[in-house]
């Protein structure tokens, strides 16, 4: 029986919001809306428009919200040692080299 089968979807749809799972109630509840409009012929007339109104508002109220994702970023890498002075006054002189000595 149709109102069996759709209270049983309906139930998934709300034990999923329940467990905090939007993205699979939303999926759920499309799928009820679907299976409803595919078989509104076989409900009859004078209850078409609440059942339609009902499905609809549910579908649409539940909004699937993608869990924030978190970007791990490398730490940046530390700048390279710099190149020694060119203009470094200290000693320009090899070492064991003595100027001004004869030796």
């Amino acid at each position: 029986m149709l109102a069996s089968e759709w209270a049983n979807q309906a139930s998934a749809v709300a034990s999923a919001v329940a467990a905090g799972d939007d993205c699979q109630a939303a999926q759920l509840a499309a799928t009820l809306r679907t299976d409803v409009i595919e078989k509104e012929s076989r409900v009859p007339a004078r209850l078409q428009p609440a059942l339609l109104a009902g499905v609809n508002a549910l579908a649409d109220r539940i909004v699937c919200k993608a869990p924030p994702q978190t970007v791990t970023v490398p730490p940046a890498k530390p700048p390279p040692p710099k190149p020694p002075d060119k203009h470094d006054h200290h000693d320009h002189h090899k070492p064991g080299d003595k100027q001004g000595n004869d030796g």
